[in-house]
C-alpha cells in the first residue's frame, strides 16, 4: 500500500469541501434565480402600472382623454413592456359610454373578474410558452392624495373603476437575475478561494512544517540519544508531542542501556565459556591454554591486516578458540600415541574437523556458526590437497584460511612436549615455500610482511615446557 503525503490529504479534503459548498451555492442561486426574476418583473410592472394610472388621471382632469392613446403608445415602447390594456368597470361604462379604443380597452377575462372581486393586484407568469409576465392592477376609487377619483367619477370610495393589465417580457429580468447570481457566485468563489489558500498556508505553516521538523528532530534525537527542545515549536500540540517523545525516548534509552549491559554480560560469558571449552580440548592433547590464546591473537592480527570489518575480526578471534574442539571425541590412545600413527589412526585424527563441525553447527548464534566453519576448514589447503573435503582456493571460508596460517605458525614457532620450537627464519622459509600451496597467497604475503609482529605475540604468550621431547 502506497503512503499518501499529509499535505495531499489535507488539500484533497479542502477541495472536496469546496466542491460540495460550491454545489450548494449553485443550487441556492438557481433556486433564488426564479424568485429574483419574478420579483424584478413584479416590481417593474407595478411601476409601469402606477405611471399609467397617474397619466390617465391627469388626462381625465385636463379633459385631454383624446390624447390618451398617444400616451399609452409611448408607455408600450418602454423597454420590457410587451403589451398594455385596460378593462372598464360597469359603473364607468354607464357614466362615460363605450370604450374609446379597441386596442387599449378590452373585455374582462377570468383574471380580471378575480381582480374585480378581490380588489387586489394579481400576478400571472408564463415562463415556458411565451416567456411573459402579466400584472393586473385594480384602479380603486379614492379621494385622498393626487389620484382623487371621486371628483370625476360617480362612484363610491373603494369601488374598482377598472383594471390595468401590463404584460412584460421576462428576458430582461432573467438577464438581471443571472447577472446578480453570477456576481454573488463570483464573490462567494473569491472568498472560498481565499479560505482555501489561507487553509493551505496555515496547514503548511502549523502542521506540515512542524511535523517534518518533529520527525527530523526525532530521528536525530534517537540517533544521538538526546532530548528534543519543546520550545522550538510554536503550537502547544507539537510541543506536547515533543515532550511525549522525550519521555518515550528516555524509557527506550534506559531499556537500551539495560539490554546492552545484559548483552555484554551474555557475550562475555559466552567468550569465557568458549575459551574454557577450548582449553579443555587442548589439555586433552597435553597442550596449555596459551595455544588457544595465541591462535586467537594471530587470527585477530591477520584479520585486521587483511582489512576485515571490526565485527568480523572480533567474531573470528572468539570463534578460532574452538578450532580443535573435535579432538575431545578422539581417544587418548591415538592422540597421545608416542610413535607414528598408522593410516587408520591418522584418518581418525583427521576426523576431528568434522566432529568439531557437528558439535558446533547445531547452534544458530553467529559465533558458533563461525567456529563450526573454522573447525571444519582450518586443515584445508589452498591447492585442494587438504582435508576433510579437499576444498580449493577461495571456496575455503576466509576464517578457515586465516586459522590455517595461525594454527601452523603456532605449531612451528612454539615448544611442545614432543618437540622444540623452530627458529623464526626456518618458519619464515616454510611459509614462503607453502605460499599458494598450503596457504592463501595473499594472506601469506600479508603475514610475512608483518612476520615480526606475529613472532612478538608468540614470545609474549610462551608455554613453559621443562623437557620437550625430540621427535623420534
Amino acid at each position: 500500500m502506497n503512503a499518501v503525503r499529509l499535505k495531499s490529504v489535507i488539500i484533497r479534503r479542502i477541495l472536496i469541501a469546496f466542491f460540495l459548498f460550491l454545489m450548494a451555492i449553485c443550487a441556492t442561486v438557481l433556486y433564488h434565480f426564479r424568485e429574483f426574476t419574478i420579483a424584478q418583473v413584479q416590481e417593474r410592472s407595478a411601476a409601469v402600472g402606477e405611471l399609467v394610472l397617474a397619466g390617465l388621471t391627469a388626462h381625465m382632469r385636463n379633459n385631454t382623454m383624446q390624447e390618451r392613446d398617444y400616451f399609452l403608445n409611448e408607455i408600450t415602447q418602454m423597454q420590457g413592456v410587451n403589451d398594455l390594456w385596460m378593462v372598464r368597470s360597469e359603473a364607468i361604462n354607464r357614466q362615460f359610454g363605450a370604450p374609446l379604443s379597441d386596442h387599449f380597452e378590452r373585455p374582462a377575462d377570468a383574471i380580471d373578474q378575480k381582480v374585480f372581486s378581490d380588489k387586489a393586484p394579481h400576478f400571472e407568469l408564463d415562463e415556458f410558452d411565451r416567456s411573459v409576465a402579466r400584472v393586473s392592477i385594480p384602479y380603486i376609487a379614492r379621494s385622498d392624495g393626487p389620484l382623487d377619483c371621486l371628483a370625476c367619477h360617480q362612484v363610491q370610495a373603494g369601488e374598482v373603476l377598472g383594471i390595468l393589465n401590463v404584460e412584460s417580457t421576462i428576458s430582461g429580468a432573467r438577464g438581471a437575475a443571472l447577472m446578480y447570481g453570477a456576481m454573488v457566485a463570483l464573490l462567494v468563489l473569491f472568498f472560498i478561494g481565499m479560505m482555501i489558500l489561507g487553509s493551505v498556508r496555515l496547514t503548511e505553516r502549523f502542521v506540515i512544517r512542524p511535523l517534518h521538523k518533529l520527525v527530523e528532530l526525532a530521528q536525530n534525537a534517537a540517533a544521538d540519544k538526546a532530548a528534543i527542545a519543546p520550545k522550538q515549536f510554536k503550537t502547544a500540540d507539537f510541543a506536547a508531542a515533543a515532550e511525549q517523545f522525550n519521555r518515550i525516548l528516555g524509557e527506550v534509552n534506559e531499556k537500551g542501556r539495560e539490554l546492552e549491559m545484559l548483552n555484554s554480560e551474555i557475550e562475555a560469558t559466552l567468550r569465557e565459556t568458549i575459551f574454557t571449552l577450548a582449553a579443555i580440548g587442548e589439555r586433552k592433547c597435553e597442550e596449555t591454554g596459551n595455544h588457544v590464546r595465541r591462535v586467537q591473537l594471530y587470527c585477530e592480527k591477520l584479520a585486521q591486516l587483511a582489512g576485515l570489518a571490526p565485527d568480523q575480526v572480533e567474531l573470528l578471534k572468539t570463534a578460532s578458540a574452538l578450532h580443535d574442539i573435535g579432538k575431545v571425541a578422539i581417544a587418548d590412545a591415538i592422540l597421545k600415541k608416542p610413535g607414528p600413527l598408522d593410516a587408520q589412526e591418522y584418518a581418525t585424527v583427521q576426523a576431528h574437523t568434522l566432529l568439531g563441525f557437528e558439535m558446533l553447527n547445531h547452534s544458530t548464534r553467529p559465533v558458533m556458526q563461525a567456529a563450526a566453519a573454522i573447525a571444519r576448514e582450518h586443515h584445508e589447503r589452498y591447492d585442494g590437497s587438504g582435508y576433510p573435503r579437499g576444498l580449493r582456493g577461495e571456496s575455503i571460508h576466509i576464517f578457515g584460511r586465516i586459522a590455517a596460517i595461525a594454527d601452523v605458525f603456532d605449531a612451528l614457532i612454539s615448544d611442545r612436549y614432543y618437540k622444540k620450537a623452530w627458529p623464526a627464519k626456518k618458519v619464515f622459509a616454510l611459509f614462503e615455500t607453502e605460499r599458494g600451496k598450503h596457504f592463501d597467497p595473499e594472506l601469506t604475503d600479508i603475514f610475512l610482511a608483518h612476520f615480526d609482529a606475529f613472532v612478538a605475540i608468540s614470545q609474549s604468550h610462551r608455554d613453559n615446557y621443562l623437557h620437550p621431547k625430540e621427535p623420534s
